[in-house]
């Protein structure tokens, strides 16, 4: 590398006339401002104006360039705000530079219409710290909609012009509910809208006549508390009459009777009264009021529809089922609490840790999910008015037959007494 050496030189002239001038200085010149001390190095190349400042302590001055513009640096940093004292978080900076409480007032909320046009979505903070209610009124034709997803109404909540207020699940399985009129409705989105359950003040009744079970042969209700008995439709109009039992009934029946015993359930030390439906089911086709057909099941066997046993006597009864899985849920808080703000939940499903202990019939997944599990199973049962009432008939005809036994007989020992 080979080191070039010129003549140092030097210049001298103020700022301004620099400029004006604004010759191309030679190569190591050095060209002085006279009037603020700074001075740049000449290449043979550039003008004045192209050339910058030599690099070193800049007094203040020299962050805009000339002092010519800067007149007062001290004077104009005087003129700057002083330091501004901190406010509160219930506050806001007002213009006339003071701190005010930040309220309705204060943000003009007053001033503001309570009508909204066009079609557009109303967002509303989470949490909003100045309202304690939301007033919507409209007098027009359309709804009020409220959803998560302002793209999407998968999953929304309703209030319609009628006043009705409608919780939606818009999916093929979907459930909505809608409340109107004191009445609330429960329908199933997959089906237009059907009515699965309607409850008011008077009562509560399914979506269509004679169309739904009140649980399953898996989910059983444990009590029924009523003031009064069930009623059962008994309308002559509505039933085939196939008139009175039949000797193999009258027979199967006096049977069972003998059957009625004391029990206990197995997870239960109360004792009951009654029937074993599979001994009562094996009466019946011992006496060829059922056809043979196989009873003797593992409890724990989902049997597949054709291989159920199917009675034509309906106070005896039979279900399966599959096993089945719900998962089990938490709440998560997902964001805590403020001074302002109650904390917000959400509902997940647990995740096992490694010190969580497994409920009754809690299962725990590969994935470290816990589910709630009901095993298959199979389960007879007995429909206990139908039964009593075919046991009366029975005890009522067995009556009816040693009556007229004891007729005959009295008229027998009747005719040996004449004799």
């Amino acid at each position: 590398m080979t080191v070039r050496i010129v003549p140092l030189r030097a210049s001298a002239d103020t700022a301004a006339n620099w400029v004006s001038i604004n010759p191309i200085p030679k190569l190591g010149e050095a060209c002085v401002e006279i009037d603020t001390g700074f001075f740049k190095w000449g290449n043979g190349t550039d003008d004045y104006a192209t050339l910058l400042h030599a690099k070193g302590a800049v007094a203040w001055g020299g962050i805009t360039g000339l002092l010519s513009a800067q007149t007062d640096l001290q004077a104009a940093l005087n003129a700057k705000e002083p330091a501004v004292a901190a406010g509160t978080t219930a506050q806001y900076r007002r213009g006339d530079k003071t701190w005010q409480p930040l309220n309705a007032a204060a943000v003009g909320l007053g001033n503001l219409s309570n009508t909204v046009t066009g079609t557009g979505p109303v967002v509303l903070a989470t949490n909003p710290a100045l309202a304690t209610q939301i007033v919507l009124n409209s007098t027009g034709s359309a709804d009020f909609y409220f959803t998560a997803n302002s793209s999407a109404f998968a999953g929304r909540m309703r209030l319609a012009t009628d006043g009705s207020l409608v919780f939606r699940s818009e999916t093929a399985g979907g459930v909505f509910f809608d409340a109107y009129n004191g009445v609330a409705t429960f329908r199933n989105f997959a089906t237009g809208g059907t009515t699965i359950l309607r409850v008011s003040a008077a009562d509560v009744r399914p979506g269509a006549d004679n169309s739904a079970n009140l649980g399953t042969a898996s989910f059983r209700w444990k009590e029924v508390f009523a003031g009064n008995a069930t009623i059962n439709t008994s309308d002559e109009r509505l039933k085939n009459w196939l008139g009175e039992l039949t000797p193999a009934m009258l027979r199967a029946g006096l049977r069972i009777a003998s059957e009625i015993g004391l029990y206990c359930w197995l997870d239960g030390s109360r004792i009951h009264v009654g029937v074993r439906a599979q001994q009562v089911a094996r009466i019946l086709m011992d006496e060829g009021v059922e056809d043979l057909q196989p009873l003797d099941f593992a409890a724990d066997a989902s049997i597949p529809e054709g291989d159920r046993p199917s009675f034509r006597m309906s106070f005896l009864t039979f279900d399966s089922w599959e096993a089945e899985r719900e998962p089990v849920m938490r709440e998560k808080c997902v964001k805590r609490a403020t001074a302002t703000a109650a904390a917000v939940t959400d509902t997940v499903q647990r995740v096992a840790t490694p010190s969580y202990r497994p409920k009754k019939d809690e299962v725990i997944d590969a994935d470290g999910l816990v589910w709630r599990e009901r095993p298959a199973g199979n389960v007879f049962g007995v429909r206990t008015g139908e039964l009593n009432l075919f046991l009366f008939a029975c005890q009522a005809a067995e009556q009816r037959r040693m009556a007229e036994q004891l007729e005959a007989l009295t008229a027998q020992l009747q005719a040996l007494s004449a004799a």
